[in-house]
């Protein structure tokens, strides 16, 4: 690219001054990051040529990069008003469209596109998303096929078409759909990815394991294989395996209140209760109001002893989500424990009225009343 942008750098101090290098320079320097420069030179070429619509379409980047989609659609607009038929223009401007929350419209230019230029497997597929996110699957399938009428190889329409057959329950179509696309990509993070979600629906957790392996060895800074893989260990019983997976999570999304959570109950079943408590309060810092953290932390301490703490944890869980029987059967043994045999009482009512066979709880209840 820097080679590219010298030979365009010395191509205008020869004197070559055309809208031509100018616009390849911005689009140049938009690819490379330099956001100022790339808006300079698009900016050149429309003093000299108020309609050019290639200079529109980079100056759209420079704002879709920089988060201001108002200034975007603007241009995008633009371009689309010099030549109604600027795919390329229309194809953004419904992605903008998209990330504005404006489905309708984004679905009108991606049909335009289409219709323009039938060819094209991507505006099908995102004809296709936003049909799925409206839960009209029948609809969403037939775009997807449309794509790969179109491109036969196209990957991201092989894994929304298996997608949408898995929410339908048709998991054995949906698997020979990701076997075919697998023969194109084997290595596919998503493809595979897809695969170990399919897997798991469908009872087979060990080969849903290797799925999300794989997944996550294609891709090591995905997310979310990575958490699909280490939760899929830890529901397993595989908490040694799982921790390592927790950690590489955490590492890759820290702001992940999942993976910080997983990492913490993946400690705990490894019996080291400090680094769980670090992990629940790590949680508590970043979502105050997470109800299972202050379960977790609030049952953690009440087995280390730490009474006090752990009550006010497992009574900020109760607010939280005053219907869930075992935060109430908690809050009876701590209360017991600490010779509160009344709120002991009322609380393990509580658990027992949500969950009435809870052999412990009544057990407990039993105690409190001596």
């Amino acid at each position: 690219m820097d080679a590219a942008i010298a030979d365009f750098e010395k191509a205008l101090q020869g004197g070559d001054a055309g809208t031509m290098v100018r616009t390849n320079l911005a689009r140049a320097y938009l690819t490379k990051g330099d956001l100022d420069r790339a808006r300079s030179y698009a900016e050149a070429v429309l003093h000299d040529e108020p309609k050019n619509k290639l200079a529109f379409l980079l100056l759209a980047g420079v704002d879709m990069k920089r988060d201001d989609l108002a200034s975007a659609e603007t241009h995008l607009r633009r371009a689309i008003a010099v030549d109604p038929t600027f795919i390329q223009a229309r194809s953004k401007l419904g992605e903008l469209l998209r990330k504005r929350g404006r489905d309708d419209q984004a679905l009108a230019e991606f049909r335009k596109v289409v219709e323009i230029a039938p060819i094209s497997p991507v505006e099908y597929n995102d004809i296709g998303n936003i049909y799925r996110d409206r839960h009209r699957l029948d609809q969403a399938m037939e775009a997807y096929r449309e794509a790969l009428r179109v491109d036969a190889q196209y990957i991201g329409a092989y894994n929304n078409l298996g997608l949408c057959l898995q929410e339908l329950k048709r998991l054995d179509e949906a698997k020979a759909l990701y076997d075919k696309a697998l023969a194109i990509r084997p290595e596919n993070p998503v493809l595979r990815n897809s695969m170990g979600t399919l897997l798991a629906l469908r009872g087979d957790h060990e080969g849903a394991i290797a799925e999300f392996e794989r997944a996550a060895k294609a891709d090591p800074d995905w997310p979310v294989a990575q958490g699909n893989l280490a939760t899929l260990l830890f529901e397993a019983g595989r908490a040694a395996e799982a921790r390592p997976a927790f950690e590489r999570w955490v590492k890759i999304e820290p702001d992940s209140i999942d993976a910080r959570l997983g990492l913490g109950l993946a400690l705990l079943m490894l019996r080291d209760q400090d680094g769980a408590i670090a992990r629940f309060r790590e949680v508590l810092v970043r979502d105050p109001g997470n109800f299972r953290a202050h379960t977790a932390l609030g049952e953690t301490l009440l087995r280390r002893g730490d009474l006090e703490e752990a009550q006010t944890q497992l009574e900020a869980a109760a607010r939280l989500e005053p219907g869930v029987a075992r935060v109430y059967s908690s809050l009876g043994e701590l209360y017991l424990k600490r010779g509160l045999k009344s709120e002991a009482a009322r609380a393990l009512r509580k658990s027992l009225a949500i969950q009435p066979g809870q052999d412990e709880a009544r057990r407990l209840l039993t105690e409190a009343g001596r």
